[in-house]
């Protein structure tokens, strides 16, 4: 019976050879004239929306063509291929992988109602987005599109001082550990100080969102009236003394506080300062 298991190892142990030799891949930073497409440099994000209309030109002149449809095809087309040879003039560094002879292929195929000509000259050209996209669009996300959290500040209400943003973020961690802490060794007193700080902490860190989400939405998600009335209990469940209460409290909070903000920021915030040469 020992053989039937030798098989399923062998397999274990040459995959993981191989997996041991599979070469590590390498991501590259994009071109430094990217940086005046984005902000602060940029008051919009102008190269994302330039992504956004040449994708909508292709599935216009796509659909058009299927549709025979081809005056309209041809419009789009037209639109497509000056917006796509711009890219060139945006981003000097990649003016060689711009296609703009196929740009023109496609326009022509277009205008002479060429449906085949159409589809193999967007079929090339999707290629090369793709091959761009895989090679460079994460890098851009996480450079110009996650915010470096170094750069903000959280004002505490008691003392009106501004605190970095990561130096804010560790203090509510260690504040909230304490409540634990004290609970569990049953130093009330400790844990009742530590609560009342760790909620101020908490409604400073909430009006620090302002400073990007300037609409109530994405701030009531995170800090709105279901972790106000949590804030609220856990304080009152520590007046009492109660653990349990406190426990499920603080729970509430970083469950739909602390893990809805970190699953939409920190992570990517993390993967950026990991990435970027350091200073």
């Amino acid at each position: 019976m020992r053989s039937l298991y030798i098989i399923p190892l062998l397999v274990f142990l040459l995959n993981g050879a191989a997996w041991a030799q599979e070469p590590a891949r390498s991501l590259s930073l994009p071109p430094e004239s990217m940086a005046q497409w984005y902000p602060p440099v940029n008051k919009r994000q102008e190269w994302l929306h330039t992504m956004f209309g040449l994708r909508r030109a292709m599935q216009a002149v796509g659909e058009y063509n299927a549709l025979g449809e081809y005056k309209l095809a041809a419009q789009w087309a037209e639109r497509f291929a000056k917006s796509y040879k711009r890219l060139a003039k945006m981003v000097p560094e990649w003016q060689d992988e711009i296609e703009g002879e196929q740009a023109d292929r496609l326009v022509a195929a277009a205008a002479a109602g060429d449906s085949d000509g159409v589809g193999s000259a967007l079929r090339r050209l999707g290629t090369t987005c793709r091959s761009c996209h895989n090679e460079n669009r994460a890098m851009v996300t996480l450079i110009y599109r996650t915010p470096d959290y170094n750069d903000f500040m959280v004002e505490s209400s008691d003392t009106m001082e501004e605190v970095p943003y990561p130096k804010a973020m560790a203090r509510l961690g260690t504040l909230m550990n304490r409540i634990k802490i004290a609970q569990e060794d049953g130093r009330h007193a400790v844990a009742r100080e530590a609560g009342a700080a760790f909620i101020a902490a908490t409604k400073d860190l909430a009006g620090s969102c302002g400073a990007c989400h300037k609409d109530a939405a994405p701030r009531e998600r995170i800090f709105g009236a279901e972790i106000q009335q949590a804030l609220k209990t856990l304080d009152e469940e520590l007046r009492q003394n109660n653990r349990k209460g406190t426990d499920e409290a603080i729970g509430t909070i970083g469950a739909f506080a602390c893990g809805r903000c970190h699953g939409i920021h920190k992570n990517t915030a993390e993967l950026r300062r990991s990435l970027l040469p350091r200073e």
